[in-house]
């Protein structure tokens, strides 16, 4: 899982002929230029400005690509890059060699050019801040890709090389946040300083530090995940949804947490420097997150990739879907990943930790796809015909409503839909269902307040219900029978022997 030929809405693909360019002579460099072209480079997120200023060569460009973009389904994408032009002086030499370097570095060991570029870096400082040559800042070819996604072609045609950053577009109504594969590419790509995100409603770029240095790109898809869904979570606790625009500061959070700084704005005007939420990272809910996630990675790779009505073979689901880190869960997490959970049981793990420390575990094993809501399973981007699983939390009045469904993507209206439910918990009175698989057979375990049914189960208008033999667990009377459910009904067989 370490490669990510797909990014959600990310691509990043190199030419060599520029389409639009500004060239800029004998000016000083403004701050954001050395941060673009990496003559400066920030320490942490800290130290990065207030607000941001794309070079105007580059903004000519995000408007073109964001007028073609409206009028095709499919990702466009671009590589955005500075020539500097030489003098005569020592350190116009060096504007040149730093060019030169820039264009070749992919050629290099990691190692070599982070030694040769902080040299010359040096040689140009050392030279002054003034009297600089022609400086070009280039917009790549546009290149063209899928409805959710261009593939990265890691051959001849890539931004690595002279690119300081790449631009790629999101389509409607997706916002221009990055997404949780967007982030984790960008780390990826050593030598790129910026990323870009075109969207309808405006355009976001990630600006790394020092701090970005050697982060795992999984890193940042894990924290983008964990962030925007503890966002969520955190505010339909407070019954309130979230609109997607609403996202920022989550995945600011994230960027900041690997070393880098979002800012949003509109293409053209400054980017405003997004401020990272505060996440309770206390909540119980990402218990009920990370039982999600199981319960979508069971559906989705143990009983079948498009989780169909029926099954057979594999494990079956043995704990509650409920917000708490109860034994049978534990009981389930070692007996999965072995020592590996050991550290994200340890006593004072936040809740919020250890949904990270179990999507990384995840990750290594499954494809799935961070939402801004929750995760689904398979990644829906890998192919957006076939439906998956996915999890997500919504209001419901004074209350919320959890669940894991199957779902489909509608191609015409860039929407989804549900096609029913593996698993539902209801916060006003605790109760939750859940669904697996027993003996090849559907199986329904239903607990309220009032009692508790488990058994076999059959599926109409989205939801499996209880047909067959099973037991009935009344609470108030302290009694489980034996039943069987039909259409009409149930029956009691007999009295279960406690």
């Amino acid at each position: 899982m370490g490669q990510f030929p797909k990014l959600c809405i990310a691509a990043h693909l190199m030419l060599a002929i520029s389409a639009y360019a500004q060239t800029t002579a004998n000016q000083t460099w403004s701050e954001f230029e050395s941060l673009l072209s990496g003559l400066t480079v920030a320490q942490s997120p800290a130290d990065l400005p207030k607000y941001f200023e794309l070079p105007e060569g580059w903004v000519r460009g995000l408007r073109t690509i964001k007028a073609k973009a409206a009028t095709r389904k499919g990702e466009l994408a671009a590589c955005l890059s500075l020539r500097a032009q030489a003098r005569t002086n020592d350190r116009d030499k060096a504007m040149k060699a730093y060019a030169n370097l820039m264009a070749t570095r992919n050629q290099l060991t990691p190692e070599k050019f982070a030694a040769m570029e902080k040299d010359l870096r040096q040689t140009i400082e050392a030279a002054g801040a003034t009297g600089v040559g022609g400086r070009t800042w280039e917009f790549g070819g546009i290149q063209y890709g899928d409805e959710l996604s261009i593939e990265v072609r890691y051959n001849k045609f890539t931004c690595d090389g002279e690119a300081l950053a790449a631009v790629h577009t999101h389509p409607p109504p997706a916002p221009a946040l990055p997404s949780d594969s967007d982030l984790a590419h960008f780390l990826s790509k050593k030598g790129q300083r910026a990323s870009l995100v075109v969207a309808e409603k405006g355009m976001c770029i990630a600006v790394k530090t020092k701090l970005a240095d050697g982060v795992p790109p999984l890193r940042a898809r894990v924290l983008h995940t964990v962030y925007t869904n503890g966002l969520s979570l955190n505010r339909v606790r407070s019954g309130k949804d979230t609109d997607d625009d609403d996202f920022a500061p989550a995945v600011a959070a994230a960027a900041e947490a690997t070393g880098m700084g979002l800012y949003c704005g509109d293409i053209g005007a400054r980017l405003t420097r997004i401020s990272a939420v505060d996440i309770n990272k206390q909540d119980d809910l990402f218990y009920l997150a990370a039982k999600g996630l199981e319960i979508a990675r069971y559906w989705a790779f143990e009983q079948g990739r498009a989780a169909q009505s029926s099954g057979s073979g594999g494990s079956s689901i043995d704990y509650p879907y409920a917000p708490t880190l109860d034994p049978r869960f534990v009981t389930y997490l070692r007996a999965r990943f072995g020592s590996d959970i050991e550290p994200a049981l340890t006593r004072g793990v936040s809740p919020f930790d250890f949904y990270a420390s179990l999507l990384t575990l995840e990750a290594e094993k499954i494809s799935f796809g961070g939402g801004l809501n929750g995760i689904t399973a398979p990644d829906f981007r890998d192919d957006i015909a076939k439906p998956f699983l996915s999890t997500a939390c919504t209001v419901d009045g004074r209350d919320f409503l959890c669940s894991v469904r199957r779902v489909g993507y509608d191609t015409t209206t860039g929407t989804t839909k549900t096609i029913d439910f593996r698993a539902f918990y209801r916060s006003a009175d605790r109760s939750w269902y859940l669904v697996d698989v027993r003996d090849g057979e559907l199986r329904l375990v239903d607990d309220d307040p009032t009692d508790r049914y488990e058994g076999g189960c059959e599926y109409s208008n989205m939801r499996c219900r209880p047909n067959g033999p099973g037991t009935l667990k009344v609470k108030g009377e302290g009694v489980t029978w034996r039943v069987q459910y039909s259409s009409e009904g149930y029956t009691k067989t007999g009295k279960v022997t406690e």
